[in-house]
């Protein structure tokens, strides 16, 4: 091979490898050193493909080597390097584009259950204030599935899933949901159980009700739980509200106990739908 040929062959070759490079790190929606390390893959991959040996490889990567020094030293190498061989690392990148999607979109994921974990905490937060709790009693989760879900245990932890999150309307609905929980630990803490007889439940959702309206939320969230609860009909039933409601259904007795509080509390105070839906739906 001459080395006028090796020019304009290792031309083509650095052109389509930065071109393939460039339009990677454009259209791939993986940050920090997670590219890094799949660029490096991609190229070395290539370059070893094309026959050139590791320290070679190594030192072209940074593009250093003239490419007359190259015809002299690698022109065994270097027989078949053509445009279209080069073009291999556009077929690797597209090969790999999936693998670097799904890791762009676990990052993703991660960080918004994260900001979303740190929403639902603060409204938590808000309601332990009002109740003269410390905060260092409880802890907020955010389970990252699709699937209803709500438990809480003796010591504190409250757990509540994405799926859940994504059915509730508002920040006064989220604030019921996770007052009721708290008062609901304190009673099985204080009794060393969990309330059974309908008149403890109707205690706890009474005490919810009031720390609502303390930190400032709309008590009547509460009563609308309910009532899609016993609402078999509401188009926003489903098994959702079965996971929200599972230690203990409300019944009519209860739902009118709920009613009657919230008509003795202020009405018209905050919902937070768009606030709701900024941290949670956005």
């Amino acid at each position: 091979m001459s080395a006028s040929q090796a020019d304009k062959d290792y031309t083509k070759f650095r052109f389509a490898s930065i071109l393939s490079l460039a339009l990677f790190h454009k259209y791939t929606p993986v940050d920090g050193s997670y590219k890094l390390f799949v660029t490096m893959v991609i190229i070395m991959t290539t370059l070893k493909t094309l026959g050139y040996p590791l320290l070679w490889r190594l030192r072209n990567l940074c593009f250093l080597i003239p490419p007359k020094l190259v015809a002299l030293k690698q022109e065994a190498r270097i027989k078949n390097i053509n445009f279209l061989s080069a073009c291999a690392v556009g077929i690797i990148v597209i090969l790999l584009l999936p693998l670097s999607a799904y890791a762009g979109n676990t990052d993703r994921k991660h960080s918004a259950t994260t900001d979303i974990a740190e929403y639902v905490s603060r409204v938590g937060k808000r309601i332990l204030i009002v109740m003269d709790c410390s905060s260092q009693n409880y802890e907020f989760v955010v389970l990252n599935s699709a699937k209803p879900t709500l438990q809480s245990d003796q010591s504190g932890k409250i757990q509540i899933s994405i799926g859940l999150l994504n059915k509730l309307q508002d920040e006064a609905e989220l604030a019921a949901v996770l007052s009721q929980k708290i008062v609901l630990i304190k009673h099985i803490k204080l009794y060393f159980r969990a309330p059974t007889a309908e008149h403890q439940v109707v205690s706890i959702d009474k005490l919810a009700m009031t720390y609502m309206f303390r930190a400032g939320y709309d008590p009547d969230a509460m009563v609308e739980l309910q009532e899609i609860a016993l609402n078999n009909a509401n188009p926003r039933h489903g098994s959702w509200i079965t996971a929200l409601f599972k230690d203990n259904q409300p019944t009519t007795q209860r739902l009118a106990a709920s009613k009657a509080m919230a008509a003795k509390l202020p009405h018209g105070l905050q919902r937070g739908r768009e606030q709701y839906k900024k941290n949670i739906k956005s």
